[in-house]
This record gives structure tokens, sequence and C-alpha cells, in this order.
């Protein structure tokens, strides 16, 4: 959340916490003085959110009793060892174990570290022209930081654009295992878009590395796959294609036509599985085979389409006395039957 009062000069960007997040993201540089800017802890941390502001003299606050670490157990001695160590038990910390003198390795007596560790992340993702930077060197632990920036030209002139999230931090979805919280940013040529990325669409128009300015891009779904939202998208300023980009979803086309026949729903361009279509047929026609078709999770129809075929009329009773009867070849409405007498 950003509070704005109105007021003459800018802060530059805060410096990001290892202990906060911002509760709303932005790109922004700079903020007008009188800006106020809200934070959340981090997991392994606990107190309510906090805002700092930028002051008249153009610099921020300084956060105050926020954050807290969160505390574990203290640790009791192992069997045979000491713990060695003051008595910060703090999210983080560090507690030394020693086996006393005489243990033998078969009395299960080792020392070790950690009661209350750390959760450590792989280094972040390496970027294409550009590079990331840590107040905390290449130890890459729970709550740290790291913020992205692009490679410049002579006397720093700007040659790419950084897009996405400038800073990512590590954090853990089992206290255990340390991921980063997102995506790196990607640092691209001005005035160009990275190709768009829809989970099971084919691009009809051909991929690459970067598309210019205005250019369009055409989609398409992979088979068993429905495209709901536009077909086509056009790279914007900002690595931004608009408008917002489809999405493939399982489903099926609309079902097959048939000759003489109609299906019902007929005005849907797709259709979810389990979803059923049923046929008709015109007057004068008889449906032959499945009266309606179920969307399958492949994406397809099932049973096969049924046809139209045209209405026979009953059996002629036979011949007639003292004449005879020329059929046609099938006794379709609106054939005709011609009536023979015989000589005399």
């Amino acid at each position: 959340m950003f509070l704005v009062s109105c007021s003459l000069g800018h802060c530059k960007a805060p410096d990001p916490f290892q202990f906060a997040k911002l509760k709303t993201q932005t790109k922004e540089s700079e903020f007008p003085a009188g800006t106020s800017l809200e934070f959340e802890c981090r997991s392994g941390y606990y107190r309510r959110s906090f805002s700092i502001t930028c002051l008249e003299n153009l610099v921020w606050s300084s956060p105050k009793d926020v954050c807290k670490r969160k505390s574990c157990k203290t640790p009791s001695d192992p069997t045979h060892g000491l713990v060695h160590g003051d008595s910060d038990t703090q999210f983080g910390s560090r507690i030394n174990y020693t086996c006393n003198n005489g243990v033998l390795e078969q009395n299960k007596c080792f020392a070790e570290f950690a009661l209350c560790p750390g959760i450590p992340c792989e280094p972040p993702p390496a970027i294409a022209n550009g590079n990331f930077f840590s107040i905390n060197g290449e130890d890459f632990q729970y709550g740290m930081v790291v913020t992205y920036q692009c490679n410049v030209g002579d006397r720093g002139r700007k040659l790419f654009d950084l897009v996405g999230e400038p800073s990512i931090h590590c954090t853990s979805n089992d206290n255990q295992v340390g991921i980063w919280s997102g995506p790196p940013p990607q640092c691209i040529v001005p005035n160009t878009c990275t190709p768009p990325h829809i989970e099971n669409a084919i691009m009809l128009t051909g991929n690459r590395s970067l598309f210019s300015l205005n250019e369009i891009v055409e989609f398409g779904c992979r088979p068993g796959f429905v495209l709901k939202g536009p077909t086509r998208v056009q790279c914007q300023v900002g690595n931004k294609w608009e408008p917002a980009l489809p999405s493939c979803s399982r489903g099926c086309q609309p079902p097959p036509e048939i000759l003489h026949g109609v299906h019902t729903p007929s005005n849907k361009d797709n259709f979810s599985p389990g979803q059923e279509v049923f046929y008709s047929c015109e007057s004068g026609y008889d449906l032959r085979g499945a009266a309606s078709l179920r969307c399958t999770p492949q994406g397809d129809w099932s049973p096969a389409a049924p046809m139209c075929a045209v209405k026979l009329c009953a059996p002629f009773p036979g011949q007639i006395p003292h004449g005879h009867v020329v059929f046609p070849l099938t006794l379709q409405p609106g054939a005709k039957v011609i009536f023979i007498c015989d000589e005399g």
C-alpha cells in the first residue's frame, strides 16, 4: 500500500530488508516526500505490518522494533556430550555440540551444528545481459534478498530494460528446503518482447527469441485443448502483450455437423469434458446412430456422429387385379409408383 502526500523532492527506492517485504510490489525507482511504503514480515519472523516514510530531508524513516525473529526450543545436552554457545535460540542461530573426552565414535556422540539452523538456498538463477548482487555475499540463507540489474554500456548508457521483479528472496514451503520466491527478471533489448508462454498452446506465427514492438503473435491449442480468449496478441512497451494472453484448457471443439440434421446446443465454440450435445433430423429424415455425443477428457467426441437418412414409405400392398405396378428403386418421399392396366 502506498500513501502519498504532496511535497517537493523524492527518495530513492529503499534497500530491501532481510526480514520483511513490500506488501504491494512496485517497479518505481523513486518516491515523492511524504510517501509511505507498507511492509510485512517474512516467514521466520513475527509482528504485524509496518511502514516507512520518505521524510522531508529525502531519507526514509527507520523501522524500529519490527519483525522479531521466532525462537526455537532450548536444546538439551546430548549423551556423552555438551552444548556450547550463548542463550540465543532465535531463528537462524547456531549452537555447537561437542563430545566428552574419551568417548568413542561407537557411543554415537558427534560434533554437530544446529538446533535452530538457517535454511540455505541454492545460488540464485543467472540471467542473460545482467547479474545480481547481495549484501550477504555468496551465503544465501532463508530470508536473504538478491537484487538483479542489467548490464550498461559506456558511461552508464542503458542497453537493456529490466522486466519482472528486480529482487527475489530465499524462502521455503516446508521449513526445510530453501527455494527462491519467484523467477528472476529478464534484461531485454528496449522496445521488444520475449515470447509469450501459454501452457498447451502452439504459436502459429513461429517462435523467436524476441519480438519487435507492435508485432502480432497468433495462437492455437494442442489437440484435446480449447482456446479461451483472443487468438492474436500484440507486443507493447515494457515486454507486455495485449490483450491479455489466452489459455488452453482441456475440452472439445464444436461437435461434427451432419447433413440434414442439427445438434443442440449449437451456439457454443467450446465444450468441457462431460458435456453432451443432442442430434435431430429435418422433417422427412430418420436419425441413424447415437442421438447424443459426449465430450471426453481426451478432447474428442464419443461415440461417432450419427447420420440422417431419408425416410422410406411403407411397403406397397402388392400388384393389382388386371394390371401391374412399376416401382421406383426406393420408396422414399416423393417417389412415384406407376399403375398399368392389362389390355382389354
